[in-house]
């Protein structure tokens, strides 16, 4: 892999992201504490098949694992057409209950979002008509809304409990239309016994 770092900033992110240790990290993707701190500190190389395998366990591209590209989420996260959303909504039956609020929630996400942009766009375009902000401050203003908006139309999302006694966290994938997925990350904490009298 020609840049160790970035594989390496970007594992360490989503690690963080998790919330886990090394170790629970390596449990989750079937590997060491001693591989996941070498990646993360740039110092090995991992191969092909173990970053398909982290890639693949944390739902992001491995174009972006490595460097490739700026986009986190895998192809299937973003849209790029009517038959996309569709095509989605009907080839998850074990999650989506129901295509069609499937696809409502997802539409309706998407208005709102650009109903947004939209009101900053007219009164960014306002300020500059009165003379309030130059061409380059409304270009900066662009730039930066262009970031901001730069995620995919993300067609699930996740939340995440920890265990109070043992320290095991779970991640609970909302999909649209109604199901979900729930996993297990194991936090090597022991639980806290009370002191003895």
């Amino acid at each position: 892999m020609e840049n160790k770092e970035i594989f390496a900033t970007r594992l360490k992110k989503i690690r963080e992201r998790l919330g886990i240790t090394q170790f629970s990290f390596a449990a989750m993707v079937n590997s060491t504490a001693a591989t996941i701190s070498a990646y993360e500190n740039a110092t090995k190389n991992p191969s092909l098949e173990n970053v398909i395998n982290i890639a693949k366990k944390c739902e992001v591209s491995i174009d972006w694992l490595c460097g490739l590209s700026e986009n986190e989420h895998i192809d299937n996260e973003s849209v790029w057409s009517y038959a996309d959303v569709i095509r989605f909504c009907y080839s998850d039956t074990e999650h989506i209950n129901s295509p069609a609020k499937a696809i409502h929630e997802i539409t309706s996400s998407f208005i709102k979002t650009m109903e947004k942009f939209s009101k900053e766009s007219e009164h960014m375009e306002q300020l500059k008509r009165d003379g309030l902000i130059d061409q380059e401050l409304y270009d900066l203003w662009v730039e930066k809304a262009l970031e901001k908006y730069q995620t995919p139309i993300v067609l699930k999302y996740e939340s995440k409990t920890v265990d109070a006694f043992t320290g095991d966290i779970f991640i609970t994938r909302h999909y649209p239309g109604g199901g979900q997925a729930k996993h297990e990350i194991k936090h090597n904490k022991k639980p806290t016994t009370p002191a003895q009298e």
